[in-house]
């Protein structure tokens, strides 16, 4: 069962949780990233997370204190244990006991008129009408309860589960199979892990994992809520964190499509910037808040214009989306090595590959930032005869770079 305490400020948590136990530069004693926050509230925090983490964390001790970190082995088939800081509620004594009374006086009937729903619950409760009408509205958002209107009369009944229909369509096996690999790999998957616990004597996972990006469980909620923007085509009020200057800001962005790197797990959402009128890449993990702003009248505009340029975008840098600059260049391989034409022809996203000569091979591309292709281009090292990034300045510091890693080991 998960742990389940009062949750007020989840901003505060996710900071937490990155800054100590996932990137690991923060230790006990430092100061949080959030503003206003006292020592005595970051360690609650701290200790919150703990019932939720013990059995993942570890520390080491060093000169300058103790310092803790996750340690999860993707292999052994878990699911993702930071599914477990989404399964907390914020309730008080009232809140339940008002829970297990409405639940029980629904069960007993098909449909309840609003009225006769609050002169029942009267003979249990001393709570007015309008606390019962936030409750039931906040239930009926959830699908736990369902509002059906007669006239100007408001009736309310039990939700319904309609997982036994979607297994009889799917069956059962594949069902659970599909949401626990969903529930793993796919952004906002910790809904998949929520529908998984209402299945009764589920089997252990099929799936183990290589490359397992975890870390960005904690952004769900931000996702979520940029998702929902996209599917209704609204503006998104976001406050995010700029680390460059180490302040927040807020902004209006069209959210457009969301981008995951297949190295790292980091997610971006491709935005159209109300303010500049560019599409600029929104980093998840920096995001501290979102709330969905007013429709936006041209986003369908904005999104055609992301479909047009998106195979001139390497990774998630579109320069100025003005010009385009051709990058080529030439890597050499012995008759076993074919290996490498596969490489090239696997990786080459938008680019195009020529087969030259039994011996080499020629990748060119037509980017708004050739910087990006640097760190893969690199790896190319000591078969590549020639490169050209389509501006002399960006081609002599990839050069430049060459040489400087060359006289570390001269």
């Amino acid at each position: 069962m998960p742990f389940r305490e009062v949750i007020k400020n989840f901003e505060l948590v996710r900071s937490r949780i990155r800054d100590f136990y996932i990137y690991g530069f923060k230790r006990d004693g430092s100061d949080v990233r959030i503003a206003g926050k006292s020592k005595r509230s970051d360690s609650d925090e701290r200790y919150r997370i703990e019932s939720w983490l013990g059995d993942y964390l570890k520390y080491h001790v060093d000169d300058s204190g103790k310092s803790y970190f996750l340690s999860i082995d993707s292999r052994n088939g878990e699911h993702n244990p930071l599914f477990r800081v989404w399964k907390t509620s914020s309730f008080t004594d009232g809140d339940i006991v008002m829970h297990f009374f409405l639940m029980d006086i629904l069960l007993g009937c098909e449909e309840i008129s609003f009225r006769d729903l609050v002169d029942e619950l009267s003979d249990y409760l001393d709570c007015d009408e309008s606390t019962i009408r936030k409750k039931l509205k906040e239930y009926e958002q959830e699908g736990i309860v369902n509002k059906t209107l007669k006239g100007k009369t408001a009736y309310y009944s039990r939700g319904f589960w309609e997982l036994d229909r979607v297994q009889e369509v799917t069956g059962s096996e594949k069902f659970e199979d599909i949401l626990d690999y969903y529930s793993e790999v796919a952004p906002v998957g910790v809904i998949g892990s929520f529908i998984m616990d209402k299945i009764p004597e589920k089997d252990e996972s099929n799936f183990s994992f290589k490359h397992h990006f975890i870390n960005q469980t904690v952004d769900s909620d931000v996702l979520l809520t940029l998702f929902d923007c996209i599917n209704n085509k609204k503006a998104a009020v976001v406050k995010r964190y700029r680390h460059k200057f180490g302040d927040t800001n807020e902004l209006e962005l069209i959210p457009l499509r969301l981008y995951c790197s297949s190295s790292t797990g980091r997610q971006y959402m491709m935005c159209m910037n109300t303010g500049s009128r560019k599409i600029e890449p929104l980093r998840i993990d920096y995001v501290l808040s979102v709330k969905p702003g007013d429709i936006c009248d041209r986003y369908d505009e904005y999104k055609e214009t992301l479909n047009r340029i998106q195979n001139s975008i390497w990774g998630i840098s579109v320069g100025n989306m003005k010009e385009t600059r051709h990058v080529t260049f030439t890597v050499e391989y012995s008759d076993k090595e074919t290996y490498i034409l596969q490489r090239l022809s696997r990786e080459k996203r938008s680019g195009t590959v020529t087969v030259i000569d039994d011996n080499h091979a020629r990748f060119d591309a037509d980017v708004y930032d050739p910087v990006e292709l640097f760190p893969w281009i690199r790896t190319f090292i000591c078969r590549i005869t020639s490169v050209d990034f389509g501006d002399d300045n960006i081609t002599k510091r990839f050069v430049d770079d060459i040489r400087a890693m060359e006289a570390m080991y001269e």
